[in-house]
């Protein structure tokens, strides 16, 4: 019973609620009954999440929370999805019966800004954010009012995807040979099963195969990053592309095509003449192919079973084309053999 201008404040109890109404003569009514439901809740208007936007609760159910509660309990139970690579698809997912009722949940990178908001349809559900892309994100909770009532960070991480082949190129190209070379593709999360080189001249339609980690299935990680290849023709262009499985079933098909052109056939040295001086002592002579290195000459007694010893060293470098021998046996008998070399280390080009 309430003298004028004074009402009876919420919450009230769970129960019956008896209504009297007295008039300016002071007549009394018969009370009015009324039934007040149970409306559970936190009843501490000092905590983070007393009330709501459906009024005062009358029944403390021990969901106050105070301050950073809030989030510390959310932190421990938000759960990321990583992104793919350079794609956006991940996600952040709020656990149900985490937001307090008529609470917002904010997300932001900075550019750009998320929101899930409470509301009774929701609040059991929880809810995802998704196509986020990989990197920091701050989130607040706010409170109805929009009060910030605690913040944090979260990471987004990324799922690097099994992809193509990276960092290809040629080394060594000569005239009948070239060796491929490409990045390791192996990693703690993409193990490389098998991989294909083709190849062709260009113009032609057959293509030759180079393949590493052969068959596919054989549970051990393919680990080459060169492959020589031989049998070239000279002075072509050849076409290629490389395909790589991994163990995982991700198989990428050509791709990393590229071009590259063999070098010229190294011509030998041709017009060897062999002019003695002396009983000892013979000038080799030659005409030079326009472009070499270096010519070496080998020789030996000429009867079965010798051995050949080279003439000049490792060879005679270009320009010169003239060689002088000591120390031969008088009326002897000697074979020769040259053989002329493109590249300066010697090698397999000559």
């Amino acid at each position: 019973q309430y003298a004028s201008g004074q009402y009876p404040t919420a919450p009230y109890d769970p129960g019956p609620l008896y209504v009297f109404v007295q008039d300016t003569n002071g007549c009394t009514s018969s009370p009015y009954t009324m039934q007040v439901d149970s409306f559970p809740g936190c009843t501490d208007t000092l905590a983070s999440n007393y009330g709501s936007n459906l009024g005062p609760p009358n029944v403390d159910d021990g969901s106050c929370m105070y301050g950073t509660t809030i989030c510390d309990n959310l932190s421990s139970t938000l759960t990321t999805y990583n992104a793919t690579g350079s794609l956006c698809d991940g996600s952040v997912v709020i656990p149900n019966g985490v937001i307090p009722q008529a609470h917002l949940f904010e997300l932001t990178n900075g550019s750009n800004t998320w929101t899930w908001a409470w509301s009774p349809a929701n609040s059991l559900l929880g809810g995802t954010i998704s196509n986020l892309c990989a990197g920091w994100y701050q989130y607040c909770i706010t409170d109805f009012s929009g009060a910030v009532i605690c913040c944090d960070s979260v990471y987004v991480g990324i799922n690097l995807s099994c992809g193509a082949i990276t960092g290809v190129n040629l080394t060594d190209v000569i005239h009948d040979r070239a060796t491929f070379n490409w990045d390791n593709m192996n990693s703690s999360s993409c193990v490389v099963d098998q991989i294909r080189i083709r190849y062709r001249e260009v113009g032609t339609t057959a293509y030759s195969n180079k393949t590493m980690g052969a068959p596919v299935g054989n549970s051990a990680p393919c680990l080459n990053t060169s492959k020589l290849v031989l049998n070239l023709n000279a002075s072509t262009q050849y076409e290629y592309d490389f395909k790589i499985w991994y163990q995982s079933g991700t198989v990428v098909n050509w791709h990393a095509n590229g071009t590259f052109t063999t070098a010229d056939v190294c011509v030998n040295a041709t017009n060897v003449t062999a002019t003695p001086n002396s009983s000892t002592q013979t000038n080799f002579c030659w005409t030079n192919p326009a472009t070499h290195e270096f010519v070496r000459l080998k020789y030996r007694i000429d009867s079965a079973g010798t051995s050949f010893s080279n003439i000049g060293g490792f060879g005679v470098m270009a320009p010169a084309n003239c060689k002088v021998k000591n120390g031969l046996t008088p009326g002897t008998n000697y074979r020769v053999m040259w053989r002329t070399w493109c590249n300066a280390t010697g090698g397999p080009y000559r």
